[in-house]
């Protein structure tokens, strides 16, 4: 494990590692460093929330089942049929 000053770490830190920092895929000494100026910065707060929302967003619509009205089915077998299909 290496040693990191958590005090040496800013907003800059934070973008620069943003998937990694959210994804828990650093060393901890890096993430503890990461966690305490999140916590103490409002900016890299919603930075880092703003990346889970969209990180989860699609999964959210993925579980949704997709509804395709009667007419596009209608015309997707007519043109699959026309073609051979």
């Amino acid at each position: 494990m290496m040693h990191v000053n958590p005090s040496s770490f800013d907003c800059s830190e934070v973008k620069r590692f943003l998937y990694e920092y959210v994804e828990r895929e650093l060393d901890a000494n890096i993430l503890i460093a990461l966690d305490t100026h999140v916590i103490s910065c409002p900016d890299c707060q919603k930075l880092t929330d703003s990346y889970r929302e969209a990180k989860e967003t699609p999964r959210e619509h993925l579980k949704q089942p997709v509804v395709i009205p009667r007419d596009v089915k209608f015309e997707i077998v007519e043109s699959l049929s026309q073609t051979g299909q």
